[in-house]
């Protein structure tokens, strides 16, 4: 019993140590955008078949100790054995579906994920969130934020959406999003320039551009407080202005 605990452990620890040299080989690389987007759907797959898991977990675990107690005979040993079942065979069905996932990534990849705007993955959602949740950016009155992209490019649609998700909920009640001016109706309204090259600007108050620095976690970013004549009679003294610039802003795309 205690040697297949250790062989156990020893299979387990193995394991772990070859995922982590893969993820450090393969960082930054096409293999790492492969396996991320299988992780992630695959986790979808789990967490969708939470309950039909359960019953695959009950039918490995006593299938596996069953048959262990058949050609051992020993009660300890199988329900040793039911327990790694109950545990292995989940995670059998999730390692197929990853593999699954991994070998149609190509396919997915070249078919569906160009023509569809790129968005902000679940892990650096996390770090943005909670950077800017450790932030101390309170301030009266609360932050003004003016985003400002092409208009005819849709990804930058789709990562403006996501960062004011973001900024909502890590802010709450101390973020505001004034409307952009109306250009055809009010004639002397306050004109922004145009938006930059490649990459994300972040311009204004520099306690909230400090924070938004974690930005450069996924894009290519500049921070600087200047602004144009205006801005800050117009949204105040806590106003910051997030230049989403013509091209792919995102890191990897500007830098590479």
């Amino acid at each position: 019993m205690k040697r297949c605990a250790t062989i156990l452990v020893v299979c387990i620890a193995l394991l772990a140590i070859l995922i982590a040299a893969t993820a450090a080989l393969t960082a930054g690389t096409y293999y790492e955008s492969a396996a991320a987007w299988a992780g992630n759907t695959t986790q979808l797959f789990g967490a969708n078949r939470l309950i039909p898991g359960v019953y695959v977990a009950l039918g490995s675990a006593v299938t596996v100790s069953l048959v262990v107690r058949l050609y051992n005979g020993n009660w300890g040993l199988s329900l040793i054995a039911g327990v790694v079942g109950a545990v292995g065979g989940p995670l059998l069905v999730l390692l197929s579906v990853f593999v699954f996932n991994l070998v149609q990534y190509p396919v997915i990849h070249e078919a569906k994920l160009q023509s569809r705007p790129r968005a902000l993955s679940a892990a650096n959602t996390f770090v943005i969130f909670d950077a800017l949740r450790a932030a101390d950016l309170r301030v009266p009155g609360g932050w003004n934020i003016i985003f400002t992209r092409p208009s005819e490019e849709s990804g930058q649609g789709q990562i403006q959406a996501d960062l004011t998700t973001i900024l909502q909920k890590a802010l709450g009640g101390e973020v505001h999003f004034p409307p952009f001016p109306e250009y055809s109706i009010n004639a002397d309204a306050l004109h922004f320039p145009e938006p930059a090259g490649p990459g994300i600007t972040i311009h204004g108050n520099k306690t909230l551009a400090q924070a938004l620095r974690v930005l450069h976690c996924c894009f290519s970013i500049k921070i600087t407080q200047k602004t144009f004549d205006g801005f800050e009679q117009l949204y105040g003294p806590n106003a910051v202005w997030i230049d989403i610039g013509k091209g792919s802003p995102w890191w990897a795309d500007v830098t590479g």
